[in-house]
């Protein structure tokens, strides 16, 4: 899931979520979790092989804000890149939050393969920022690795591993609404400041 969030010319606050066709359950459980909170239905439309959920509500606007930051890719020569870097903002996150958050993440950019269950994201912060929720929840056999893309035009990739031996009680505590292996792709927030 990818998510980009915009400022209207109007002052209109707008949040798209981004699904592939695979995730119509999620994006069921999105919206009923929404219209519970919110109080309002979002708008769904298909492009291509992407769902994408429209809330126009500056409530969802702002919380996103409140706890997520993001600030420009530089590679080692210092220059900016066009893609954002996307982390938590530093706040004192209860346990359940953090459960939370892994139960998100693996939903929506992880998978389960026979031997570790992998998160991956473009953003190095967010990895670190997830690795060591997974160290607070006491799991151990963690692994975070960078993977340099090597087609033109393409970031690199972190991946975070976690093993086989800490399945089971990945399972049991975090309880991912979706075990079975996924396609998954960079998480990331794109922000415009207006939107014509």
């Amino acid at each position: 899931m990818d998510i980009c969030f915009t400022i209207k010319k109007n002052g209109t606050y707008s949040t798209r979520l981004f699904f592939n066709n695979f995730e119509n359950e999620y994006v069921k459980k999105i919206e009923e979790l929404f219209r519970e909170k919110l109080e309002k239905k979002p708008r769904i439309n298909r492009v291509k092989n992407v769902l994408v959920v429209r809330y126009y509500s500056k409530k969802l606007f702002k919380f996103i804000e409140d706890y997520s930051g993001w600030e420009i890719s530089r590679n080692k020569r210092g220059y900016n890149k066009k893609s954002r870097t996307v982390f938590l903002k530093n706040k004192k996150f209860s346990k359940e939050f953090k459960k939370g958050f892994l139960r998100g993440f693996i939903d929506s950019d992880g998978y389960f393969s026979d031997e570790k269950i992998i998160f991956s994201s473009a953003s190095r912060k967010i990895m670190e920022q997830t690795k060591q929720f997974l160290l607070d929840l006491n799991f151990e056999k963690i692994s975070l690795n960078f993977y340099k893309e090597k087609r033109i035009n393409r970031v690199g990739m972190w991946h975070l591993y976690l093993y086989k031996s800490e399945r089971e009680n990945f399972i049991e505590n975090i309880r991912p609404r979706n075990k079975t292996s996924i396609k998954y792709a960079p998480a990331g927030i794109r922000i415009s400041e207006s939107e014509k």
